[in-house]
């Protein structure tokens, strides 16, 4: 019966060599041959197998990407509330000057301002279509209006619904779900 073996401090400085090359067996070998000992392709194998090194190496790689995904969540949330604050500073600027000056020389100013409420929108993570919508005139609104409501009864007769029927929760009731219940007419 052998013996089950114990990592040593020799065979974790071999995992973190053999880590650091991206679990090459050869290429560790070769860098263990030049800091401390030979070392062979076979004997790192045998402890890889031994030890784990595999699993631990997973694991290693498994909480470096969660930590990497932490820290790239806090930067980009950083990114945002710096460009909020630039978009602030653009439009205090930009209404400052137009406070002060006629409109009809103000271009750069206005332009600050678009530059300033479309930053202050991106970094708040709101849509573009949301204020195109919200500044569309009343006829952009009813041609979007119409445009969707066809698109919706061309669906609809496809599949056979009716978008017409309203059911008691104001949302459109299909047609299967309209006849499901109607047991009048058996």
């Amino acid at each position: 019966m052998t013996a089950k073996r114990v990592e040593n401090a020799k065979h974790r400085q071999a995992f973190e060599v053999w880590y650091a090359c991206n679990r090459d067996f050869a290429e560790t070998s070769e860098k263990l041959r030049e800091s401390w000992t030979k070392c062979s392709e076979r004997t790192l194998y045998t402890w890889s197998d031994a030890f784990g090194w595999k699993v631990r190496a997973d694991e290693r790689d498994e909480a470096a990407a969660v930590e990497a995904e932490r820290i790239a969540v806090r930067q980009k949330a950083q990114m945002l509330v710096h460009h909020a604050e630039i978009a602030g500073l653009l439009i205090n600027r930009a209404a400052e000057w137009l406070s002060k000056h006629e409109l009809d020389t103000a271009s750069d100013s206005i332009r600050a301002l678009q530059t300033g409420v479309k930053i202050e929108r991106e970094s708040a993570g709101l849509p573009s279509w949301i204020f195109d919508l919200a500044n569309a005139s009343e006829d952009e609104l009813i041609r979007e209006y119409e445009r969707l409501r066809a698109e919706e009864q061309a669906e609809a007769s496809e599949d056979g619904s009716d978008p017409g029927r309203i059911a008691q929760d104001g949302q459109p009731e299909s047609a299967e779900l309209v006849g499901a219940g109607d047991t009048s007419a058996d």
